[in-house]
């Protein structure tokens, strides 16, 4: 049986680094933020939401037709875990088997491989699903329910880290044939180098 899997994109941080929201970087035609979301409607996730944070005001202003998924984080400040608190908060309502978590700086996904990795936490029910290259853990990932509890009280620092580390031995993991899971953009020199 088809596991009711929701997207999760965070975006709620400051991009200092890149020096411009990462979210709204443009990618193909398009912004990172937006061709996430493009690859997760046509996946067979059932849903998705955007934490939005620090660029909240710039992103709606650009990218209007996202408002409507999008959760706002006021709390942005304390890191990536309170984004993942807020947006988890914002399902509640919801009956839901798993989270598939997705980061904005690392924009190189597409349904081909969130739907295997929608396939592999199905047949397995493992509690966490990660796609690897070479044996290097890449994204996104999925979280299953029974460690939501778990993922909203982590503690700020690193609570996800944290949480695979306490599970490794039960994680599943989709061997995928492209190092692109692994790229992470949050430099102007790493997007020099990937995306021109």
């Amino acid at each position: 049986m088809n596991k009711t899997v929701v997207g999760m994109v965070l975006a709620g941080g400051k991009s200092e680094r890149m020096g411009r929201p990462k979210a709204l970087l443009p990618l193909r035609g398009k912004t990172f933020i937006e061709h996430i979301v493009d690859e997760i409607e046509k996946s067979g996730l059932s849903d998705c939401r955007i934490v939005v944070g620090y660029h909240a005001k710039a992103i709606h202003k650009h990218l209007p037709n996202l408002k409507p998924i999008s959760v706002i984080n006021s709390d942005y400040e304390k890191g990536q875990v309170s984004s993942l608190r807020k947006g988890m908060n914002s399902l509640s309502s919801l009956r839901v088997d798993g989270l598939m978590v997705f980061l904005v700086d690392h924009p190189f996904v597409d349904h081909v491989l969130i739907d295997a990795l929608l396939q592999k936490f199905s047949d397995t029910e493992a509690p966490i699903v990660i796609p690897s290259f070479q044996n290097k853990r890449g994204h996104p990932v999925i979280f299953g329910r029974k460690l939501f509890k778990e993922l909203l009280e982590a503690p700020l620092k690193n609570g996800a880290l944290d949480l695979i580390k306490t599970y490794q031995k039960e994680i599943t993991y989709l061997n995928w044939q492209s190092e692109q899971i692994l790229i992470d953009i949050d430099t102007p020199q790493l997007y020099q180098k990937y995306i021109r």
